[in-house]
C-alpha cells in the first residue's frame, strides 16, 4: 500500500467537488481510447432498446452471476424508488469468462473494452 500524496489528495477534493456540484464526475486519461468507450455505450444502448423478451434472457437478481440484467438493483433495501436499467459483466478474477454469456448484440465491443 502506498502513501497519499498531494496530488492524490487533489484528485480526491475535485471528485467530491465534481460530485456535490454536478452530481457526477468523468475519469479521463485512463487509457481506453474513446473510441471504444463510445461503441460500448453504443453497444450497451442498443441491449437496452431491445424487446423485453430478449433483454429477459439475462435478468437476474443474482450478484454472483458474470454477466446479468435488472431494474432498481436496491429496490428491497432502498427506501426511494430509483428506477434503473442495468447491464451488469463482472467476470470474476482468476477464472474462465465465457463471452458467450454476454448479449450478443454487444459482446464484440464489450469484449474489445
Amino acid at each position: 500500500v502506498r502513501q497519499r500524496n498531494s496530488q492524490d489528495e487533489e484528485i480526491i477534493r475535485r471528485v467530491i467537488w465534481a460530485s456535490e456540484t454536478w452530481g457526477f464526475f468523468q475519469v479521463v486519461n485512463h487509457g481506453i481510447p474513446l473510441e471504444v468507450l463510445d461503441k460500448v455505450i453504443e453497444g450497451v444502448r442498443m441491449f437496452h432498446e431491445q424487446d423485453v423478451e430478449v433483454k429477459k434472457e439475462y435478468y437476474s437478481r443474482d450478484p454472483s452471476k458474470q454477466v446479468w440484467f435488472n431494474s432498481n438493483r436496491d429496490f428491497y433495501h432502498s427506501r426511494a424508488a430509483n428506477w434503473r436499467d442495468s447491464l451488469y459483466v463482472s467476470p470474476v478474477l482468476g477464472s474462465e469468462f465465457d463471452p458467450e454469456l454476454l448479449p450478443p448484440i454487444c459482446r464484440e465491443v464489450i469484449l474489445a473494452y
